[in-house]
């Protein structure tokens, strides 16, 4: 007995193919100047405006990071938000497989794209930098490409939207959207770190 038919496994396999072509050929013609351009408009809304620039200071740190995941588990802890409650448990246990999966396939992703400095290393002294006003703030690293921050929201909401039987899983969306968007403003990620990195991890 087949759990997935044949015709419907060809199919999704089709898709995944396709969609893997998709992020390798963009991540390889993506043009750089795009990049840039994308995270200088980003970067410049915050000048003069201190208020964003706080928060996206706070919203770029590991303090931060582990009250969003506090969110995320909100998602699979509070019966009836996304899950029915009598299926928490079976839900949450579905979900180590992926969790488990996800490290060793994203170190993979990132020895096999090289080194990629990001927008903080690249426009150091040509950009609002948060960490002057956090300390904690991530604005910069050596290895960009992908990113893993954006690359969990989509394996999580993807999982939540799919294992989710409650009219709060369609919440995980935006929320997975408006949680990745920092790293962007901040400078720790092109947008072709998102856009093609991450999902390339998150499939």
């Amino acid at each position: 007995m087949r759990l997935i038919p044949l015709h419907l496994l060809k199919k999704v396999s089709l898709a995944f193919l396709v969609f893997l072509a998709f992020c390798l050929v963009g991540w390889h013609l993506y043009p750089e100047s795009f990049d840039h351009s994308a995270f200088k408009q980003l970067n410049g809304w915050l000048e003069g405006n201190p208020g964003m620039q706080s928060a996206m200071a706070f919203a770029n740190t590991r303090k931060f990071d582990s009250l969003a995941g506090l969110l995320l588990a909100a998602f699979f802890l509070v019966p009836g938000l996304a899950v029915a409650a009598g299926s928490r448990r079976y839900v949450m246990l579905g979900f180590v497989p992926a969790a488990l999966l996800f490290q060793p396939w994203r170190m993979l992703v990132g020895e096999l794209s090289g080194e990629k400095p990001s927008p903080g290393r690249v426009f150091w002294n040509a950009m609002v930098r948060l960490d002057e006003l956090n300390p904690g703030a991530k604005v910069a690293s050596d290895h960009s490409f992908p990113s893993d921050h954006t690359a969990v929201l989509i394996v999580w909401a993807t999982y939540i939207v799919l294992a989710g039987s409650c009219r709060g899983k369609w919440l995980a969306l935006p929320v997975a959207a408006i949680l990745s968007l920092p790293r962007l403003f901040g400078g720790g990620h092109w947008l072709s770190d998102v856009l093609f990195g991450s999902p390339l991890v998150a499939l």
